[in-house]
């Protein structure tokens, strides 16, 4: 649902939609335009975005956490204890 709410308000993005049609029209210096690997990073934010912070990727975070947080809960059982840890989590670009 949130990616289906950016694609169907692509016509309402002022500035950028105007940067969009110029390069569609061929119109951008060629530094300007995006590259193959362009496409590659924001279609990987944007399934980031969705397993991190949509009901859609709920699935997702579930196979990947759960594993961990049991771990977690089973090294360090102690609830009041538990607030006190800190814990790096290498990768966590999103940050959830």
């Amino acid at each position: 649902s949130f990616l289906r709410a950016v694609v169907q308000n692509r016509g309402e993005l002022g500035p950028v939609n105007a940067a969009v049609v110029a390069a569609q029209r061929g119109q951008l210096p060629e530094r300007a335009r995006p590259r193959e690997a362009d496409h590659g990073k924001v279609r990987s934010t944007l399934h980031s975005i969705m397993r991190e912070w949509t009901s859609e990727g709920a699935a997702e975070r579930r196979q990947s956490y759960e594993p961990l947080l049991n771990e977690l809960e089973r090294c360090f059982p102690s609830k009041e204890t538990r607030s006190q840890l800190k814990v790096l989590v290498p990768g966590a670009g999103l940050g959830r």
